[in-house]
């Protein structure tokens, strides 16, 4: 089987906190150990630190619309 690079973009991610965020986080974890490499797009959020997960995280300038929507945009 050929390794694997996924590119998961989503507006839920820790420090967000939701079974969408959980799903996005356990994908990209999977993937890496598994099946190739796996990189997480997704909304600035202050004081997130993403030093703990063993793929990159990549953040996009956002806005705070949590009051709102519940996330940042």
């Amino acid at each position: 089987m050929e390794k694997l690079n996924v590119c998961l973009i989503n507006d839920s991610f820790p420090p967000a906190i939701d079974g969408v965020a959980n799903a996005v986080t356990n994908y990209a974890q999977i993937i890496s150990q598994k099946y190739g490499r796996a990189a997480v797009v997704t909304p600035f959020y202050p004081d997130a630190d993403d030093s703990a997960f063993a793929f990159p995280v990549i953040r996009y300038p956002s806005v705070d619309m949590t009051k709102a929507v519940g996330y940042r945009a």
